[in-house]
């Protein structure tokens, strides 16, 4: 569309009548969604809400970032679209109806009724999970049947399992499908505490050997259902793993003596 003309006190009545013409045309274009492509070539500020009935395409140009500070929600066409539902989160991992992409592993998350968390990936019950820093894990709450509210804390007593300043929330975001087929995604904290959906942890790279044991936690059944969670160098994850062994060890022969 062309840039409408500005006119002046030296242009003639019809040249007035054109502009006013085209300033019209462009208006009612712009309110009724009429004509072709209305064209913004500065930035826009939107302090309401912005509402798109068609397609929202972000492909086109020099288009390179979506950068948000709160949570986002996709709503898809209903439905019977969700398995065409995909998303690409910072080229980490992908989430296309129940499956999931480029992640170091996909734990499916189980529940032993309200004793124990289950684990697909790992044996027994609340089993210890091995991770590394700077890798995306998938935790798939789906078959928590929306019970069990799964966080992730730098501690694992009980008594305070509702306190959020103990919850581990960085690289953390949550997604899950809504009844009309589009999807939730909650980042950091509200992430948390989720009974389904995947929630998708990148490990942050300065938590390789920084000595500190993270746990996976029910909070409704924080005594019950809990893990830990080691994090960093192998030799690390063992020695970790073979000390509590040990005490374990240590405390039944006690306990027999």
């Amino acid at each position: 569309m062309a840039i409408i003309n500005r006119v002046s006190t030296s242009n003639t009545f019809q040249q007035h009548v054109a502009t006013t013409d085209e300033t019209v045309t462009t208006l009612n274009a712009l309110t009724e969604g009429t004509g072709g492509t209305f064209t913004l070539s500065s930035d826009v500020k939107i302090a309401g809400s912005l509402d798109v009935t068609g397609n929202l395409n972000l492909s086109v140009g020099e288009f390179d970032n979506i950068t948000t500070n709160g949570n986002v929600v996709i709503q898809g066409g209903g439905a019977s679209s969700n398995a065409n539902v995909g998303l690409d989160v910072n080229g980490l991992y992908q989430f296309s109806a129940n499956t999931s992409g480029a992640v170091a592993t996909r734990f499916s998350v189980h529940n032993k009724g309200s004793s124990a968390y289950i684990f697909d990936q790992a044996p027994g019950d609340n089993p210890d999970l091995d991770l590394q820093a700077g890798q995306t894990y998938a935790f798939d709450l789906q078959k928590l049947n929306g019970v069990h509210p799964f966080v992730i804390r730098t501690t694992n007593a009980s008594g305070n399992v509702g306190d959020t300043s103990t919850y581990y929330s960085v690289g953390l975001t949550h997604v899950n499908a809504t009844p009309s087929g589009g999807l939730t995604i909650l980042k950091s904290g509200a992430a948390q505490a989720k009974k389904d959906g995947i929630l998708y942890w990148k490990v942050p790279a300065n938590t390789a050997g920084d000595g500190t044991t993270y746990y996976y936690q029910c909070t409704s059944h924080a005594s019950a259902m809990v893990g830990r969670i080691y994090i960093g160098n192998r030799s690390r994850i063992i020695e970790a793993k073979a000390n509590s062994i040990t005490d374990d060890a240590l405390s039944l022969a006690i306990a027999l003596s």
